[in-house]
């Protein structure tokens, strides 16, 4: 029989943090062009004190017809390939820097040096242009047994206007020897089905996997591609459509009835047998808030698993972490996914105070929603607190923070990334007007992170991080990883302005940097439980209230009589 310790601690030093009390910002039914102006901006840039330990450099690359190709967090235009130490943007054309083609041709930038020089506006990849290509993703892929970069090919698949009126509704694909001898270009996976893809990656080598959400159905769809030999390009099927009646939007005035997902993501592991999609979503059960979904397959994408659905309010540090215990956990609208050495999951997303589809503007935080091999549960680790969550970039299109996550080619690390503004002496929740970016390390293997690292506050590009892009795939450097992103260096009015885009190189994590223990719990259950399943601790609550100024009282659980020590720091 488990017995239950109730501690009270009381001590002098107190550790409060004052709940903002601020208007409720609400996200129904976003829109590119939507804007919020529930909070005063600040008129200046007013950085953190600390400065980047890193020596990054920027690199100038193409440039686009407009935003519209950064803008969607989930979609991988950007990725790089360790064995080939290559790295590869596709961006769509701008005609005024290339002199040729439509807005809709593909155009990408090509690095064989590991990021330190690029081959800018090369292409395009899909010359024949109709219907017109938007949102464009990449994977650099190296057929087995090469190791000369030019025999690489880039695989790429947008969404097009071939749909009904004009919009989304097919797909064009194909593959593009890193020499520019071979190209194909087909259009797929036609019917009117295909909305706007994202998360391309590359599963079993040579195979790719891309995830959309049905135009008319309004289903998930789970699209794989194989690598032909024979004609150097890519076939695509239809390999799974999830049967769950995803809840379509309230109708706005525009009539719009987009499904009710906010962020669709796909990854597998190193081998390519274990893959996992994860989408936060709500079904016509009228929950009436995004649950976070996910299916599984273990046989390389032949058969897929029901889904499991997870609530927020389920992970004890998670609904902890809210300003109020009678808050509710809820998502916002940026997410990532990767697939680890050992099988598992990495779901990233900022997390707050939800009501129905929106959050609210008191505290927000970054979570990795994974699961736990040993214990046989899914569990939430606390990455960090963010300070802002949104801010109007350019006249008509608004940031978040742009989560993102890389991994290595083993899959043993995994690299969190997120933009953040700080201003000193905040004294409430700003605009994410002048982003910087941060990163945490994972080291699956040991359990231990790094601390977060300011990236990019202090560098040449501080406060400007605008519409971050992590490559899939981690680039190898002596003692541990360098992470590929790409950013937006003159991101202007998206229907309107070109969009220059910059690489920055230089983002590197050691592997002597992980030193910080996790602060995790698993779901339904209790914090700690990863790290006491071999002692006589059941399970170990967080302190309520929390925060806590004087007093605060923790529940402990033990499977037999013992003594307990707590400590508690400031």
């Amino acid at each position: 029989m488990k017995k239950l310790l109730l501690i009270t601690l009381g001590f002098g030093i107190a550790a409060t943090v004052s709940a903002q009390n601020l208007s409720k910002i609400d996200y129904l039914n976003l829109k590119p062009n939507s804007s919020w102006k529930n909070v005063p901006k600040p008129i200046k840039n007013v950085t953190s004190s600390k400065t980047s330990v890193l020596n990054l450099t920027v690199v100038p690359l193409g440039s686009a017809f407009n935003l519209l190709t950064a803008i969607v967090n989930e979609t991988n235009s950007l990725s790089a390939n360790p064995e080939l130490n290559t790295v590869s943007f596709i961006h769509r054309n701008n005609p005024g820097a290339t002199g040729s083609g439509g807005s809709g041709n593909y155009r990408y930038d090509l690095s064989t040096d590991g990021g330190t020089t690029f081959s800018i506006n090369q292409g395009p990849t899909n010359p024949l242009n109709t219907p017109v290509g938007r949102y464009p993703q990449n994977v650099v892929y190296n057929p087995a047994g090469n190791t000369v970069a030019n025999n690489g090919f880039l695989a790429y698949y947008g969404s097009t206007l071939g749909g009904l009126a004009g919009g989304f509704g097919t797909n064009v694909t194909g593959a593009r020897k890193l020499d520019g001898s071979t190209n194909t270009e087909v259009t797929t996976l036609n019917g009117n089905r295909g909305g706007l893809a994202t998360s391309l990656v590359e599963g079993k080598r040579g195979e790719f996997w891309t995830v959309d959400i049905g135009v008319q159905d309004k289903k998930l769809y789970v699209y794989k591609g194989v690598f032909n030999n024979a004609s150097n390009g890519i076939d695509w099927v239809v390999n799974k459509s999830f049967d769950e009646d995803f809840l379509p939007t309230i109708l706005s005035a525009a009539g719009d009835t987009n499904a009710k997902i906010a962020i669709n993501t796909i990854g597998f592991d190193p081998t390519g047998q274990f893959g996992w999609v994860g989408a936060t979503a709500d079904t016509a059960s009228a929950f009436g808030g995004y649950r976070l979904f996910f299916y599984k397959t273990s046989d390389f994408g032949a058969t897929w698993s029901a889904p499991t659905v997870l609530q927020l309010s389920q992970f004890p540090l998670i609904q902890d972490s809210l300003v109020s215990s009678a808050d509710t956990a809820g998502f916002a609208f940026d997410g990532d996914i990767a697939v680890d050495v050992l099988g598992n999951p990495h779901f990233a997303a900022v997390i707050g105070s939800g009501t129905g589809y929106s959050v609210q503007n008191k505290r927000y935080t970054i979570f990795d929603i994974t699961y736990n091999s040993i214990l046989g549960n899914f569990e939430s680790i606390f990455l960090d607190t963010v300070s802002t969550l949104r801010g109007d970039i350019t006249s008509d299109y608004s940031q978040d923070n742009r989560v993102q996550i890389s991994r290595s080619a083993d899959g043993s690390k995994i690299f969190f990334g997120w933009s953040d503004t700080q201003f000193a002496n905040q004294p409430g929740p700003f605009d994410n007007l002048f982003p910087d970016l941060k990163v945490v390390g994972l080291n699956v293997n040991t359990r231990l992170t790094t601390p977060v690292i300011e990236v990019t506050a202090g560098s040449d590009i501080d406060g400007q991080v605008f519409f971050a892009t992590f490559a899939p795939i981690a680039l190898n450097v002596t003692g541990g990883y360098k992470v590929p992103m790409v950013i937006a260096t003159t991101p202007g009015p998206v229907g309107t302005e070109a969009t220059n885009f910059s690489y920055v190189d230089g983002i590197e994590v050691l592997d002597t940097e992980y030193n910080q223990a996790l602060k995790s719990a698993v779901y339904g259950g209790f914090i700690g439980l990863a790290n006491n399943v071999n002692n006589n601790l059941f399970s170990v609550s967080n302190n309520y209230p929390n925060p806590f100024s004087g007093s605060t009282e923790v529940k402990v659980s033990l499977n037999k009589p013992s003594a307990v020590s707590l400590k508690v720091v400031n």
